[in-house]
């Protein structure tokens, strides 16, 4: 068998230091990371995630180079461990916010911060060639794709209020209640303004009209209220952002010009992305180190975060079965196992929505 698959710890008892120090014992491993009891009482974290390596070379922390086998781990010693200081040490050097935490996605990110970040953070510059910040955003893709999730990171990314709204939260069983709270939460942005309002499955409180059954035409009018509200968002320093796996659902009043009119579609997590997917579910479990994250996301392609989730799960059921770690033998037939739950057509359809030209 190819020694892809050894799990014994990488450095063995008696393994000799830079500075005379030995290794007593081995702890544990947890996010990719080995934890070691040190001769002097310390601990040593010896860091295998390219990700880990590269935040702690690049922000300068004190670490030290441990080659073995012919690689290169990064090392990092404590005073103490316990799970809860694991955590918040880890949590440290992978510290990200606003677009920096979109794993991978790197196209969509240059749309957004051309299209979003950067009218909103250089207003005046815009006016100077009479171009204003958008009025509404639509975020649209399949689910488990991380809408909600990258317009919260557009929020911290601008570091301005967001209120979040869903179809539940501003629909009402009472004639014009609605419309009443759609225009309390615009008043509620202008006074934190500058500011966003986030609406997650828009589809619901925006659907096509002609849809509308008799019993349901009062909707008109809260569709009506929306529609007003955005046309000066942007004046006001208010960003509309909507999500939704229906925009083909949508009335076609909100992406008229002035109003929905920028449409950006969130694809399926793409390699990177899928990269820290795998390490998100497999935190925590007891897993075995010859899993390697890179692998299954080439082999993951067209997949999302439900998909990858699944895989994971049904790999730790077949793990504990057999009363072992999950190693990457369990995880690639799990892989197989698993089959995306989104299907080319309907990526395609996405895909297609995507170009249609503005209504």
């Amino acid at each position: 068998m190819s020694n892809l698959f050894i799990t014994r710890p990488t450095l063995p008892q008696g393994w000799l230091l830079q500075d005379k120090k030995t290794i007593v014992d081995f702890i544990e491993r947890r996010h990719f990371t080995e934890v070691y009891k040190l001769s002097d009482g310390d601990y040593l974290y010896l860091f295998h995630d390219a990700e880990l390596k590269s935040k702690v070379r690049s922000r300068q922390i004190e670490h030290e180079k441990i080659v073995t086998a012919g690689k290169e781990a990064i090392g990092k010693r404590f005073q103490s461990h316990s799970n809860e200081e694991f955590t918040l040490r880890i949590n440290r050097i992978l510290s990200k916010s606003g677009l920096d935490a979109v794993a991978g996605m790197d196209e969509l990110k240059q749309i957004i911060i051309r299209d979003i970040i950067h009218p909103f953070q250089h207003r005046e510059k815009y006016k100077e060639y009479k171009l204003g910040i958008p009025n509404g955003i639509l975020l649209f893709g399949p689910p488990g794709c991380g809408k909600t999730y990258i317009a919260r990171k557009i929020g911290e990314e601008l570091n301005i209020p967001t209120i979040e709204l869903r179809e539940s939260d501003v629909g009402s069983p009472y004639i014009h209640a609605t419309s009443g709270n759609i225009a309390k939460a615009f008043k509620e942005a202008l006074r934190l303004a500058p500011s966003i309002i986030f609406i997650d499955e828009i589809s619901g409180l925006l659907p096509k009209r002609e849809t509308l059954s008799g019993s349901q035409q009062y909707r008109e009018s809260e569709i009506n209220e929306f529609l007003v509200q955005i046309e000066s968002a942007g004046s006001r320093d208010i960003l509309v952002i909507g999500a939704t796996n229906f925009p083909d659902r949508m009335d076609s009043a909100a992406m008229r010009s002035g109003r929905m009119d920028k449409r950006i579609f969130i694809p399926p997590p793409d390699y990177n992305a899928r990269i820290e997917l795998f390490k998100m579910e497999l935190e925590d479990r007891p897993i075995s180190f010859d899993v390697l994250p890179e692998v299954l996301s080439n082999m993951s392609d067209g997949y999302v975060a439900s998909d990858i989730k699944l895989t994971v799960d049904n790999a730790a059921r077949t793990a504990l079965s057999k009363n072992t770690e999950i190693n990457m033998m369990i995880l690639m037939k799990s892989l197989k196992e698993t089959k995306p739950s989104l299907s080319k057509s309907e990526l395609n359809e996405y895909l297609s929505y995507q170009n249609l030209e503005r209504r």
